[in-house]
């Protein structure tokens, strides 16, 4: 009889201390610390004066000041609105790429370390990557030009400095306000007759372009091959594409012929992978620009 009593009053006691556990508070994890980018303290490193920086890099090798100084004096003499874009754009490209490498269950911990200014921005350009199939977001893991695209924090800003000295602007400048003179009813005629030209057979083509001058001669040549394997539909596009471009303002003309270098120095397969994006990937509309106040 003692035996059991002594068993009973043991498992009282037991019970009674797990009850008083399970009866203490729970304690409260403390919050992920946000995690900082690079950025941020290349931002400081812009924003301090000469005596500054160099407190600031004194633990830096030679080498290393000369390349970091170097980024600097490249950011520093930008626009202020283009500085801050691409600052945000390598900041946003910092978090992304640990995150588009998992699986959308296992991006929880990263996502909340990010600062809460930025962390929309982020599951944006997530939930557009998760849309693209598997095999291209694997194809663009391995382009720097994919992976810059879906880094870009809305559309970029334009810089009014740099392109008025460029020949090509101040040619193609001229071309539209030579075209832009013109009464509508003629530029019309003019759009109607230069797709005519390619109804022509090859001789009266050859008698049209010998009644222009030597130069005059080369250019229309060199515009003929590039209309000619051209379908009509296809030349038409790009009528109303050089329309439009008389339409756009001189910054945005100066930022389509960078974009046109820029295209013609890629790949095809980048080529493949950027209209892709652009299909699939819309660019962010501009409330999604992140406050940079300081």
């Amino acid at each position: 009889m003692n035996s059991v009593r002594t068993s009973l009053l043991f498992l009282s006691l037991l019970l009674l201390g797990r009850l008083v556990v399970l009866a203490q508070p729970t304690p409260t994890l403390p919050p992920l610390p946000k995690a900082q980018s690079p950025v941020e303290s290349f931002r400081r490193l812009l924003e301090a004066t000469p005596a500054e920086r160099a407190v600031m890099l004194q633990d830096r090798t030679e080498a290393q000041r000369e390349v970091i100084t170097a980024k600097i004096s490249e950011y520093a003499i930008l626009p202020p609105p283009v500085r801050e874009w691409r600052l945000k754009a390598t900041e946003l490209r910092w978090y992304l790429m640990p995150l588009i490498q998992k699986e959308p269950g296992q991006r929880g911990v990263l996502l909340e370390m990010i600062p809460d200014g930025d962390r929309e921005l982020v599951e944006a350009r997530l939930k557009q990557w998760d849309s693209l199939p598997l095999r291209e977001r694997e194809e663009m893991l391995d382009s720097q030009i994919a992976l810059g695209y879906l880094a870009r924090p809305a559309k970029i800003p334009v810089r009014v400095d740099g392109g008025r000295n460029d020949p090509r602007l101040r040619k193609l400048e001229i071309s539209v306000e030579n075209w832009k003179r013109l009464p509508p009813e003629k530029q019309k005629a003019i759009t109607s007759q230069f797709n005519s030209f390619f109804t022509l057979s090859a001789s009266e083509k050859q008698k049209t372009i010998a009644l222009f001058t030597g130069n005059e001669q080369a250019r229309l040549q060199q515009t003929v091959r590039s209309f000619e394997g051209m379908s009509e539909s296809t030349r038409r596009q790009c009528i109303d594409a050089m329309q439009r471009i008389a339409q756009m303002s001189g910054e945005e003309r100066y930022t389509f012929l960078k974009n046109v270098e820029r295209w013609n120095s890629i790949s095809e397969g980048e080529r493949r992978q950027w209209r892709t994006l652009v299909a699939k990937v819309p660019p962010l509309p501009p409330g999604f620009v992140p406050s940079v106040a300081r």
